[in-house]
């Protein structure tokens, strides 16, 4: 049975991990007005178990969106919208998250409607940019949308050289090595969903890789959602 044809075991996974995490906040929570959470030695401890805590919700996070995504095309909505207006909202919801990485935006011959699954299209870009954000210590990110022919390519690329281990290949949906890769390995479950999105939509995603440059993450998408109700799932 193939891995995406177990949402339900998922199911399971997430709300009995969510519990013990809510727990912890609540914890966190309750020790923070105390007099001796102002302690430096209580106050740097409690700031590391914080960061833990959310290192777990965000995997819970992207173990919900693996949960839910779907293993037929025919699951998925057909919504016309503008790309370009999309990244856009992307690229402000990351900003607003006051990240130390810089954004930059290029828009050349890009198709100015879609026909894609608009939700599932969104959390694919959205994860493309925080994986290439981890991994890029701080410096420039460049994110480029383009048409070519019948296809709507957005590709978000990095100046960081990648490690020796990183090679250019395609997404493999069914391949990741860890729920929260790291930064310097890129084979996380967010972009196995980047990849399985682009999948569905009829297209593909890859990872660059260019030894002493940098890297991009290159999502090729139809400009419409391929046709055929077919489960993409082994």
């Amino acid at each position: 049975m193939g891995i995406f044809s177990s949402s339900k075991y998922l199911e399971v996974v997430i709300h009995d991990l969510r519990t013990p995490l809510n727990v912890i906040n609540l914890a966190l929570r309750m020790i923070d007005e105390t007099e001796a959470a102002r302690t430096p030695e209580l106050a740097e401890d409690l700031s590391m178990i914080r960061s833990n805590s959310l290192e777990i919700e965000r995997m819970l996070l992207d173990l919900v969106d693996f949960s839910r995504l779907p293993n037929t095309r025919a699951d998925l909505s057909r919504d016309r919208f503008d790309p370009r207006r999309m990244l856009d909202e992307v690229v402000e919801d990351y900003r607003a998250q006051l990240s130390t990485s810089q954004v930059e935006v290029d828009v050349v011959d890009a198709p100015s409607v879609v026909t894609l699954d608009h939700a599932r299209a969104k959390m694919a870009a959205q994860k493309a940019l925080a994986n290439v954000a981890a991994a890029s210590g701080g410096s420039l990110i460049r994110v480029r949308l383009y048409g070519k022919r019948d296809r709507c390519v957005l590709t978000f690329e990095i100046g960081v050289s990648p490690r020796d281990s990183v090679k250019t290949h395609t997404i493999d949906p069914e391949n990741f090595q860890r729920l929260r890769g790291t930064a310097a390995e890129r084979r996380g479950l967010d972009l196995s969903i980047v990849g399985r999105v682009s999948e569905l939509f009829g297209g593909s995603a890859r990872l660059e890789a260019m030894p002493g440059q940098g890297t991009a993450l290159v999502l090729d998408w139809p400009v419409e959602l391929a046709r055929g109700a077919e489960a993409l799932a082994s």
